[in-house]
């Protein structure tokens, strides 16, 4: 099934004939089929939820929660029988698992595919196990923490970093375009003072990230000012605020404000 769907998509780039839009169209109009990423306030956003060919941002400070927000986007995915290939760069297989099956994730029934051991970053090897996920397991969800770690497939040496991070990019759109996927790339934000809400040009250092992508998540913990031997100072709380920084399809922005429980599973606050 899956060689035969691997085949259809040489076939279409075979025929690059120009038609009539409607001819093009293989659906007549209507938009391709969404998935819902588990949470109704974005799904509705975004009519229902990720497409294929969407390459989507998640952004945030270290140690904010990006990690945490796309293990239980890729949970919701699994409880919807529909696989992901997750590639982490920042965290050791053993650990990311750990923490996986603290959030309830069972083996048996739990579709998350990851590459033995990350061999490289750059984008022709990632590519190739995109592929072999799809061939193998039908993964049509792809996470990669994080963009750092990534090189592009051809770089000069008289690129700039923020010329490597737009390429990088591109290249993920292209992918997700041309094998029919869903590709979720964390980004770090630039440092940003406490307190201040992130904005999408506070994304990494290249505006070719937040522009080539489709939707834009930010993930950030809240704090509040409490009086600490007469001085008042901002603490971190318990809560943490999602928003969709863009939306290609909609443009509506909601914001989300949830907690943890124990298992690291996101519960909203509204």
């Amino acid at each position: 099934m899956i060689n035969n769907m691997l085949d259809k998509f040489k076939e279409k780039e075979l025929d690059d004939s120009v038609v009539h839009i409607k001819e093009a169209a293989e659906r007549k109009g209507e938009y391709t089929e969404p998935y819902s990423i588990g949470y109704p306030i974005f799904d509705d956003a975004l009519k229902g939820g990720v497409r294929a060919g969407n390459l989507i941002i998640i952004t945030g400070k270290s140690g904010e929660g990006k990690t945490t927000l796309a293990q239980n986007i890729a949970v919701n995915l699994s409880k919807e029988i529909l696989p992901s290939l997750f590639f982490s760069y920042e965290v050791i297989i053993d650990d990311l698992y750990a923490k996986f099956k603290e959030m309830g994730a069972e083996d048996e029934e739990f579709f998350l595919y990851t590459p033995k051991k990350n061999t490289s970053g750059q984008l022709k090897w990632v590519k190739e196990k995109i592929k072999e996920g799809l061939e193998k397991y039908h993964t049509k969800f792809v996470f990669i923490d994080h963009i750092d770690f990534l090189t592009p497939s051809k770089v000069e040496n008289s690129d700039q970093h923020r010329i490597m991070l737009r390429n990088i990019c591109q290249e993920f759109k292209s992918m997700a375009i041309e094998l029919e996927i869903v590709i979720f790339l964390l980004a770090h934000v630039r440092k940003i003072l406490y307190g201040k809400e992130i904005e999408l040009q506070d994304v990494a250092e290249s505006a070719g990230i937040y522009q080539n992508a489709d939707f834009v998540f930010s993930i950030a913990r809240e704090y509040a000012k409490q009086n600490i031997g007469g001085k008042k100072v901002e603490v971190v709380t318990d809560e943490s605020i999602m928003k969709l920084l863009k939306n290609r399809i909609t443009g509506k922005q909601p914001f989300m404000k949830f907690t943890l429980d124990e298992k690291n599973i996101i519960r909203s606050l509204h």
